[in-house]
């Protein structure tokens, strides 16, 4: 004897099938995204790290000799970015010798006066030396990124919740 499946019998689990394949794309979309944040922090923090190590190398004859004019035009190169919060170029002694906010307000005067917490920000400390000496400290600052990339990729996410959701509907 032969059995025949009768019709619709082999759509019974066609709902989970569909509602597996929908979580299955959620999940997906959501490591993708983590991962992408991920590299975008880790590549944002080498990016300042760099940024900051230029700065030192730029600074150290002014540090060397104490020269407060040519240590601000180097800091004052790097206005022309936006994602750069503040830079302070610190002596030997921890007391600034040239520094940068992007609102115009003054950085901290001395190394001990930079508060040790963040607001999302990314902050790097470079010393410079000469001669195999410590002879002051970069300290820079930048923003993390523009919230509207942060928005479009968080909208993306968005927007795989709902595909998702229309295709459990």
């Amino acid at each position: 004897m032969r059995i025949v499946p009768t019709p619709g019998n082999g759509w019974r689990s066609g709902p989970a099938a569909v509602f597996a394949v929908a979580v299955l794309i959620l999940l997906a979309g959501t490591g993708v995204i983590l991962q992408n944040e991920s590299n975008y922090r880790s590549g944002k923090t080498q990016e300042v790290q760099v940024q900051a190590e230029i700065l030192a190398a730029s600074v150290e004859a002014a540090l060397d000799f104490a020269d407060p004019v040519a240590a601000q035009e180097a800091v004052d190169a790097f206005q022309a970015n936006r994602q750069v919060r503040w830079v302070g170029v610190y002596g030997r002694d921890g007391r600034a010798l040239a520094s940068y906010h992007k609102t115009g307000e003054p950085p901290p005067t001395t190394l001990a006066a930079i508060p040790s917490g963040g607001d999302g920000g990314i902050r790097v400390a470079v010393p410079v030396a000469s001669a195999g000496q410590r002879i002051g400290t970069v300290v820079f600052e930048a923003d993390r990124e523009p919230v509207s990339r942060r928005v479009g990729r968080y909208l993306l996410l968005a927007f795989l919740f709902l595909l998702a959701a229309l295709v459990v509907a």
